[in-house]
C-alpha cells in the first residue's frame, strides 16, 4: 500500500511530496551526498555516487524515502523511515539542499510522512544532534521531545 502524492496550494503550488520510487534514485542523489557529508562523514572525503546510488535503491526497496518536489526533477528535501517496529517508525536521513532551507520544505516533507505513518498506527522517533539547532527547533516544534543523550558510532 502506498500512499499519494500530495500538491501543495498555499506558498508553493508546484511542490508535491510524495514517496519515492526508484525512479527517483539519481533525483535524490545529490541531498544524499549532502546529508552523508554534513551530517555522516567526519572527513573530507568525497562520498561515491556509485555506492550511494545503491544504497537508496536498497533503502527504497526495503523502506521509505519521501520527498519534496519543486518539479518533475528537482527533489528540494528528503526524509527516510530507516527502521519500523510494531508501534514506532524511525525517521533519519532528513536533508533539505541548502539553497532551500529555511522556506519549510523539511516540515511539509515530515508532516506526509507522519500523515504516512499515522494512517499505520506508527509513532515517528529519531535521533538528531544535539548541536544542530536547526534541526532540534524543527523537530520541537512538530512535537518531538527530547528523551535522553545518545552517540551514534559509525562503522
Amino acid at each position: 500500500e502506498k500512499p499519494t502524492g500530495h500538491q501543495e496550494n498555499q506558498q508553493e503550488k508546484e511542490l508535491i511530496i510524495r514517496q519515492c520510487t526508484l525512479d527517483d534514485v539519481q533525483k535524490l542523489l545529490p541531498l544524499e551526498i549532502g546529508y552523508q557529508k554534513e551530517e555522516v562523514f567526519f572527513s573530507n572525503e568525497e562520498p561515491s555516487p556509485a555506492l550511494y546510488s545503491f544504497y537508496l535503491s536498497r533503502h527504497i526497496k526495503s523502506n521509505y524515502i519521501f520527498a519534496a518536489f519543486k518539479n518533475a526533477d528537482t527533489v528540494v528535501s528528503k526524509a527516510g523511515i530507516n527502521a519500523i517496529s510494531w508501534n514506532y517508525a524511525l525517521i533519519g536521513g532528513v536533508y533539505t539542499a541548502p539553497e532551500y532551507r529555511r522556506q519549510g520544505y523539511s516540515e511539509k516533507t515530515l508532516k506526509f510522512l507522519f500523515d504516512f505513518l499515522s494512517s499505520r498506527h506508527k509513532t515517528p522517533v529519531l535521533f538528531v544532534n544535539v548541536g544542530n539547532t536547526k534541526a532540534n527547533s524543527l523537530y520541537e516544534k512538530l512535537g518531538f521531545t527530547r528523551i535522553s543523550p545518545y552517540k551514534i558510532v559509525y562503522f
